[in-house]
């Protein structure tokens, strides 16, 4: 498979469209990843609606370049948010660096699988008794500067780390915490568009929508 079903916001148009386009090629250190499930946000209604922002508009061989604190595995100070800055998983295919992947077990879901590392863990992070030394994970999910630095001011020391999620995609596995009642429906990846739509609108008052390839 030399091309793929990916769908693409243009800034320079203001257009969001879903098309046939290359299969991206993981470089070192990434993984080409085969998307079962992707959710949709406001974030994503934002970043098509204008609200939101690019930090880094254009793409370039840059995106796979750690800089000094990613490499000595300290709070990142070029952070890009997958989908806003880079491509995102609303796509047959995706990269991600190898460090960041989470295994999934077998009983989890896709659907609910994907949910977790933005719906999920983030009121699951607010939540965590902090005993007074800052939090240990923040996430920016909406892509605003004033987010991000009220975030990175929040942190303590040692910054976050992806255990969250890896404790949260446990905690689903077994069966003690049921993320279904919180995926409102399954809309095909060729209709992207549809749940921008239902978004916007508040069209059946949905909590989580998923996309699949």
């Amino acid at each position: 498979m030399d091309t793929m079903l990916a769908g693409r916001f243009h800034l320079d148009s203001s257009k969001f469209l879903v098309a046939e386009v290359p299969v991206p090629v993981p470089g070192p250190g990434e993984v080409l990843i085969e998307v079962k499930a992707a959710g949709v946000c406001l974030s994503d209604l934002h970043l098509i609606d204008g609200t939101l922002v690019p930090l880094y508009p254009d793409a370039s061989d840059a995106v796979t370049q750690q800089c000094a604190d990613c490499a000595r595995r300290r709070p990142c100070t070029q952070v890009r948010t997958r989908g806003i800055d880079d491509d995102g998983g609303w796509a047959q295919y995706a990269i991600a660096c190898e460090d960041t992947l989470v295994p999934i077990p077998d009983e989890l879901p896709f659907d609910q699988a994907a949910i977790i590392p933005d719906a999920v863990s983030t009121p699951y992070a607010a939540v965590v008794a902090t005993a007074g030394r800052g939090l240990d994970f923040a996430f920016d999910c909406a892509g605003v500067p004033a987010v991000r630095e009220q975030a990175a001011a929040a942190l303590g020391r040692d910054g976050g780390s992806p255990e969250s999620v890896s404790e949260l995609v446990r905690l689903a596995s077994d069966g003690r915490l049921d993320l279904a009642p919180s995926i409102s429906d399954h809309i095909p990846l060729a209709y992207a568009a549809e749940p921008i739509h239902r978004l916007e609108h508040k069209i059946g008052d949905p909590i989580r929508l998923i996309l699949v390839p």
